[in-house]
């Protein structure tokens, strides 16, 4: 971690799960840091045909965003806007990361 912000903006993202922690998360009932994501930190980022994504360690083993009613798994995307009211928003995950 290299600093704090109510508001981030990541280019080029990586949505990365430790299935080990979150089988610790499962098997303790107790919230730990496994889940998160790796991108190019940016000043704003446009968010064309922007998508909510979410995760829950008790229902998913990935990151998803819901499309047409229906839940897809996101490993990448190529922007994203992350809030302290744990909103994740995101944008282009078909660059080759909706599996």
């Amino acid at each position: 971690m290299k600093a704090h912000a109510r508001t981030v903006c990541l280019e080029d993202i990586d949505w990365k799960v430790s299935q080990k922690g979150r089988q610790r998360v499962i098997r303790d009932g107790k919230k730990n840091v496994h889940a998160f994501s790796i991108g190019l930190l940016r000043d704003s980022v446009h968010l064309a045909k922007a998508e909510q994504v979410w995760y829950n360690p008790y229902l998913d083993y990935h990151f998803q965003v819901v499309r047409n009613g229906g839940a897809r798994l996101v490993r990448q995307s190529a922007a994203a806007v992350l809030c302290a009211d744990r909103k994740l928003t995101l944008t282009s995950f078909e660059k080759g990361g909706a599996k």
